[in-house]
């Protein structure tokens, strides 16, 4: 996938909108799309679709008919990535590139396997697809909006692709009156609710914009939380081996115990785990003799290590999974079900590239 700046997409967005023309939407063929193809029959073709989520390409050479998605549930899972990798961008600093979405085929094979967000993740995401004050959102939308109108229904659009509403009216109305209700957004007073005819106008709240600003998930987030037994013992797997694998699969590794800070460090841990892209977890532990046990020894498990890679699974977080490869049989057998990177000492550029490897084949 091609990485921009954020300013350039600003700029393809524009010339897509301005010179495109019209089409079906690839994700949700029942709404149009705008089209742009340079005329460099190698260069991929850009689409704009606020249903789907933004702007998104499509490869060189590859019929359009050939990445339709079929189904609704699908649709809302692509339109989510869409808007996710959209969004990426609004975090980047001036030298900074991140991937613009490509609709292929496998893409959409992987997207069907995705679950679907979580209920405080649909609140994160409402939250920053809403925008802050004084920007506002509508329920509804004229059949065919001109000027502000049409800015007021692509942002409604582009709501609903955040949340996965998948289009449907009454699941966007349930969702802003579960965020009023939760003092997330209020009516404004210019809304006709009891009309039924008039879209209802919501705004956030300070408490809403307290969470936007200051939690939340980090959509595109370039962080990978890594969670594991800070010791001189694995000192090497994490530096040779974890940190530079991150590193080199374009992200940046967060170590809790080298970030400065002012906050409970379990405060500070739940907030670096909802911003980060995904998690590393090594389940490596110390022995301590033990007369009882058949090995002669036992495993100091990293209560820590557990903890925090649960709360990333609750919170639908990719969780990467590794271990020193003679102590896996101490791991709890609960996560012996997942596909665990082992290593050893002295081999940390194969774990190196096993990470590498593992990073970018789960994290889209």
């Amino acid at each position: 996938m091609q990485k921009v700046a954020r300013e350039q997409l600003l700029e393809l967005k524009r010339i897509v909108r301005e010179r495109g023309k019209e089409i079906n939407c690839p994700v949700w063929p029942d709404c149009q799309a705008r089209l742009f193809e340079s005329g460099d029959f190698a260069a991929p073709r850009r689409v704009w679709s606020p249903r789907a989520g933004g702007v998104f390409t499509i490869p060189a050479g590859v019929p359009i008919s050939q990445i339709e998605v079929l189904d609704e549930e699908t649709r809302k899972r692509v339109s989510s990535w869409i808007w996710e990798r959209n969004a990426a961008f609004k975090t980047l600093g001036e030298e900074d590139e991140a991937e613009l979405p490509e609709l292929t085929r496998a893409h959409i094979q992987e997207l069907t396997k995705r679950k679907p967000l979580l209920a405080e993740q649909r609140i994160d995401r409402a939250l920053q697809a809403i925008g802050k004050p004084p920007v506002s959102i509508l329920s509804k939308s004229t059949f065919r909006p001109t000027g502000d109108q049409q800015e007021q229904a692509e942002r409604k659009m582009l709501f609903e692709a955040a949340t996965e509403c998948g289009g449907s009216a009454g699941e966007m109305d349930w969702l802003l009156e579960e965020l009023e209700q939760s003092g997330f957004v209020r009516l404004l007073p210019m809304s006709e609710p009891d009309s039924g005819l008039g879209p209802k106008v919501y705004r956030l709240t300070f408490k809403g914009l307290g969470r936007l600003e200051t939690g939340g998930e980090a959509l595109v987030s370039k962080t990978a939380f890594v969670a594991m037994w800070f010791d001189d013992e694995v000192e090497g797997a994490l530096e040779k081996g974890i940190a530079s694998a991150i590193e080199e699969a374009g992200f940046k590794p967060l170590l809790i115990n080298r970030k400065e800070h002012a906050n409970k460090i379990c405060d500070e841990i739940v907030a670096e785990i909802r911003r980060a892209r995904f998690l590393v977890c090594d389940f490596t532990c110390g022995l301590l003799p033990d007369n009882d046990a058949k090995s002669g020894k036992t495993a100091i498990a990293r209560g820590g290590v557990y903890y925090e890679a649960g709360l990333a699974h609750g919170l639908g977080k990719k969780v990467i999974w590794t271990c020193r490869s003679d102590l896996i049989d101490h791991v709890h057998f609960d996560l012996r079900q997942y596909n665990c990177i082992h290593w050893e000492d002295g081999k940390e550029d194969e774990l190196r590239r096993k990470l590498v490897n593992r990073i970018r084949a789960e994290i889209t």
